[in-house]
């Protein structure tokens, strides 16, 4: 019996050893070998990475990207061809050096690529001294999970003056994650029609689905690019859901455009602007909370008399 229990000890620790190493994680008691890992599917092997943007670049497809600390760091690019989660492991980046972004226009913290499938989950990206103008562009189907999305600095010199900004693609925000853009900036956009030709012309959705319970602070702009604003279905094309969650922030047209027209369906949530909260979709109805001296518009679902 003693030799049983033995080998039974000695399988477990085998197995436990095997899935910290397919997932990714370091064995208890160990020091991880860099500030990045590395994972990809189907490989039962971790590389390491003093840098995110290192990390990232050489992750390829199907791969989990995790910190181990928090770090300091450079602008960060996902390729159309890849399939990435970044697991921020309750860490925070920091966003102070070189920026990513289109020749000569390398603004962005990070840039999603059309094509790109990305999540980022548990922790922070911040703002640094040397910061980004735009912290997340998105043309990629993006998730955003319990992450802190902060864009404010002390530096004016550089402001971040869009948090999340989308052109293309999807964009799901969930769980307790927040948009915090500078006074005055915006927290994030829904952009139409930027490329001459017609490359993003499919549309936006981003949606903040019933698990967001965080908090968005700063503008929501929606519009159009000039050569696009005039298509008959662009704003059927541009397209905001929300269903939960704190809106600090006043929706806002970007290019003049008539935002009675503007493809939004609230089913759920508080917000500061009225007409943002009036985009109740049938069904739902719009009540006033007060909270700490601030007025909020809260959207709920009528209720059915019985």
């Amino acid at each position: 019996m003693n030799k049983l229990k033995v080998t039974l000890c000695a399988l477990l620790v085998l197995c436990c050893g095997f899935m910290f190493t397919a997932c990714g994680d370091t064995p208890p008691n160990n020091e991880p070998e860099g500030k990045v890992s590395v994972v990809k599917l189907g490989e039962n092997k971790t590389t390491w990475y003093d840098t995110l943007d290192e990390a990232v670049e050489n992750a390829g497809v199907n791969a989990t990207v995790k910190l181990y600390a928090d770090i300091t760091g450079n602008g960060v690019r996902v390729l159309g061809t890849q399939s990435v989660t970044l697991d921020f492991n309750g860490h925070t980046y920091t966003l102070d050096g070189s920026m990513v972004g289109s020749t000569g226009t390398e603004t962005n913290g990070f840039q999603f690529l059309k094509g790109a499938n990305v999540t980022l989950k548990n922790g922070t990206i911040k703002q640094g001294e040397n910061g980004c103008k735009i912290m997340l562009q998105n043309y990629s189907n993006l998730t955003v999970d319990n992450m802190k999305l902060d864009g404010t600095n002390e530096n004016t010199s550089k402001v971040c003056t869009y948090v999340l900004s989308n052109n293309f693609g999807t964009a799901t925000i969930k769980g307790n994650s927040q948009l915090i853009a500078p006074e005055g900036q915006v927290a994030f956009d829904l952009w139409y029609g930027m490329n001459a030709q017609g490359q993003y012309d499919d549309g936006i959705a981003v949606t903040f689905d019933e698990t967001f319970t965080g908090v968005v602070t700063g503008k929501i702009e929606y519009g159009a690019h000039n050569r696009a604003k005039d298509f008959a279905d662009w704003e059927e094309k541009t397209i905001l859901v929300i269903k939960n969650g704190t809106f600090n922030g006043e929706l806002t047209a970007s290019n003049g455009n008539d935002l009675a027209n503007a493809n939004v369906s609230v089913t759920g949530g508080k917000f500061t602007d009225e007409t943002l909260a009036n985009k109740n979709a049938e069904g739902y109805e719009v009540n006033i909370e007060v909270v700490d001296e601030t007025t909020y518009y809260v959207v709920s679902a009528v209720e059915v008399q019985e």
